[in-house]
């Protein structure tokens, strides 16, 4: 496995400011560290991560710090770890909570089916908190399409262990 490490473009880090805004609001952005740097594990597959802006040469540390979010394509989405922690401190937004046999085939990848959401949090905004009601953690991330008529899976939690286990 090949692996890619540098300083998160201001283009990107500026997308990632919006998408944030648009779905949280602004009081959340100071949750949003300065220095924030990637690792890259296959093209289109990356960690955000806090970081002090200095590029360590060796990749035996794939990451370090706060994971802040993850590129997929041409797509960065907000971390399970950024979103609890904005969910804990100014409340659930932009969220699906989903039935427990929903949450299980969430997690091997799957999508969700309308019939396996329990409740659609405001805003609509396309991206959402995908939250386990058992123990009101999030566990990734889905959008809804209307062409498929599911909540189309971007990632989730066992992410990790399909792709670098």
């Amino acid at each position: 496995m090949r692996f890619r490490k540098g300083v998160l473009p201001q283009h990107l880090r500026r997308r990632f400011t919006r998408l944030i805004i648009e779905l949280y609001g602004e009081d959340v952005v100071s949750m949003i560290p300065t220095s924030l740097q990637y690792t890259c594990f296959e093209p289109g597959l990356c960690i955000v991560y806090e970081g002090d802006g200095k590029l360590n040469g060796s990749l035996t540390i794939l990451y370090e710090g706060p994971w802040i979010a993850f590129i997929l394509g041409k797509r960065i989405v907000p971390s399970i770890p950024l979103v609890s922690r904005i969910f804990r401190e100014k409340g659930v937004k932009a969220a699906v909570l989903v039935k427990e046999q929903g949450i299980r085939a969430f997690l091997y990848g799957n999508d969700i089916l309308p019939e396996s959401v329990i409740k659609v949090i405001p805003p609509l905004k396309g991206v959402y908190a995908v939250v386990d009601p058992l123990d009101e953690e999030v566990v990734g991330f889905v959008e809804w399409s209307s062409i498929k008529n599911v909540y189309v899976n971007i990632y989730d939690a066992g992410v990790f262990l399909r792709k670098l286990g």
